[in-house]
């Protein structure tokens, strides 16, 4: 059936457009059944003409979709339109079972075989361990191409990425429509207008947003262009974005009841840092009213003041629990020497340890388990370097794994509103230990000696040790309350001097107003740019304005014009974090 051989090699020559690695050279027979009239040359000649030409239009649009540089299906696959196209008699010369084979039949064959042995003639042959090779590359390149090989050709493929696409809008516009609502909760929340957040009242605040995405969709599916492809995928993607609704509401409720979870802890502080404001207020007022004679020597004013504050920062440090810098690499090892005494000297591996993250071979961190016979012939039957390569890709398996998982723990500490503690790095620790512990306990065969262990905790914690401290200085800034007066102090000069030079108490509170409401109304404006920026980039940015597989081309170009060898590194090793950065530098 051509249509079906049409879809089958759609697919076929996009397959081998992205499996480059394998370094195949194919080439293709074409050979027609049961051509009733073989003489009919005029008829094959034009059927020749046809394949070719839709062959090369196949070829086209699979070498857009994969910016791919190819005009015609024999720069993919080897092909001679006049002598790689066969046509073959029907078998029985007559009616069977009684009908004798046709010898035009056996002629066809001989024909095809002949053609077929040429091909191979020119070729410099391969030895049966290259052949094994071969087809085990071909093999993981089959598997790595899942996706590709999930759609019966090149129009479903390109449909479904256009969908994809309108996925990544509606999924948008679902999460800007949350993030207005949860600013606005936030406020709320701030000044004590509410208490508790239910998910009805999410759900209530998105039911606009959800309608309109609903109505979208529902058009997108009956008016595309190919919308009897896209129809085998709508139900799927309906749970999707209802899965993803039930997600961004949930998650945001939990968010804006740790806000009020944490506007009753902060109280306290609230009130602490608004008995030192209206201290320093009334004691600045005092100074100002003694030194209204010299108001007009601002050097004498700006003295008085320096020396006022100065005492007054004493007090308050003095009644004012300390918020300590974190160190998180020196906790780290002090834990890892209370783990293992004898085996870790703490402030060597501190500073000395090697990055595992960024290691390719593992062999100086394993030791391979005592084999039983049927091991030790299995060895012998893989070769030690196809054991040795396994353990490397489990291995790195394993540390991709464990960071992933740490990643997800410190979002969870949440240390930018609750500050840092070191029994986080302990909780790190046993994460890690029982990553590495149940991994020694499956189908490997090597255990890690201690160093794996130490230089990966290390390596981790290294590697969080930026995000934590920006996180926990945050913290400090916004519950300390000496950096929080220390920040005031322009402010408070700034009411210090017109007191001193006699400003009437409408003014002075009208200045003290304005500078209250400045910080909530910057706040709300950052949040408000941060979706317009985002919607402004998802419109007009070439490499986010699509869906994942235009993003991932967008990054694999770049890689090629910077030729950094690290960045090709990162990108083979840790993809996740290779997409988080681009995008953060887009």
């Amino acid at each position: 059936n051509p249509s079906e051989m049409q879809d089958i090699l759609q697919i076929v020559v996009q397959a081998f457009m992205r499996m480059k690695k394998v370094r195949l050279n194919p080439s293709c027979v074409f050979v027609h059944q049961n051509v009733s009239d073989i003489t009919a040359g005029e008829k094959n000649i034009d059927g020749r003409r046809r394949l070719q030409q839709t062959l090369d239009e196949m070829t086209k649009l699979a070498a857009k979709d994969e910016v791919y540089e190819a005009e015609c299906f024999s720069d993919v696959i080897r092909f001679d339109v006049q002598n790689d196209v066969k046509y073959f008699a029907q078998l029985w010369e007559g009616s069977p079972p009684m009908a004798p084979p046709n010898p035009n039949y056996c002629e066809n064959i001989q024909e095809l075989k002949k053609t077929i042995m040429s091909h191979v003639s020119k070729s410099q042959g391969i030895m049966l361990k290259g052949l094994k090779e071969h087809i085990k590359d071909l093999s993981e390149a089959l598997l790595n191409e899942q996706f590709l090989f999930s759609f019966r050709n090149t129009l479903e493929i390109s449909a479904y990425r256009k969908l994809e696409t309108e996925y990544s809008k509606w999924s948008w516009s679902l999460r800007s429509a949350m993030m207005e609502t949860e600013n606005k909760l936030h406020n709320q929340i701030e000044n004590e207008a509410i208490h508790e957040v239910e998910d009805i009242d999410l759900q209530r605040e998105l039911m606009k947003t959800s309608e309109e995405v609903k109505k979208k969709k529902s058009d997108f599916f009956e008016k595309y262009t190919d919308a009897d492809i896209l129809i085998q995928w709508k139900a799927s993607f309906e749970i999707k974005i209802k899965e993803l609704q039930e997600n961004i509401v949930r998650e945001t409720k939990k968010k804006l009841n740790e806000i009020l979870q944490q506007r009753n802890l902060k109280k306290k502080i609230i009130a602490q840092r608004t008995q030192h404001e209206n201290s320093l207020y009334e004691k600045s007022k005092e100074l100002a009213l003694k030194l209204k004679y010299k108001a007009n020597d601002e050097e004498t004013l700006m003295k008085e003041f320096d020396l006022f504050w100065e005492q007054s920062l004493k007090l308050i440090i003095r009644d004012t629990p300390v918020i300590k810098d974190t160190d998180i690499m020196r906790d780290a090892s002090e834990m890892l020497s209370n783990i293992d005494e004898g085996h870790v000297d703490h402030q060597k591996n501190c500073s000395e340890h090697n990055d595992i993250l960024s290691v390719t071979n593992y062999s100086e961190y394993i030791i391979y388990k005592q084999l039983s016979r049927n091991d030790i012939k299995e060895a012998a039957n893989n070769h030690c370097a196809r054991v040795k390569e396994l353990s490397e890709t489990q291995i790195g398996k394993l540390v991709t794994d464990v960071v992933q998982q740490t990643d997800k723990m410190i979002k969870l500490f949440n240390i930018s509103k609750m500050g840092y503690n070191s029994s986080y790095i302990k909780q790190l620790i046993d994460c890690i230990n029982t990553g590495v512990t149940e991994h020694e306990e499956g189908q490997v065969k090597y255990v890690f000696k201690n160093k794996f262990f130490i230089d990966l905790v290390l390596s981790i914690c290294n590697r969080a040790k930026e995000m934590i401290t920006d996180q926990h200085r945050l913290f400090r800034e916004a519950n300390d309350p000496v950096i929080y007066v220390e920040k005031k102090r322009e402010e408070y000069f700034s009411i210090f001097q017109k007191y001193c030079h006699e400003a009437t108490s409408t003014v002075i509170f009208g200045e003290i107003i304005c500078q209250k409401l400045k910080e909530p109304i910057e706040q709300s404006v950052y949040k408000k740019t941060a979706r317009a920026l985002t919607d402004e980039l998802r419109s007009n940015s070439e490499s986010l304005n699509g869906n994942r597989s235009k993003l991932e081309k967008h990054i694999l170009k770049t890689l090629a014009e910077e030729e950094d060898f690290n960045k090709y590194m990162n990108y083979i090793h840790n993809p996740r974090d290779h997409f988080k950065r681009f995008i953060s530098d887009e």
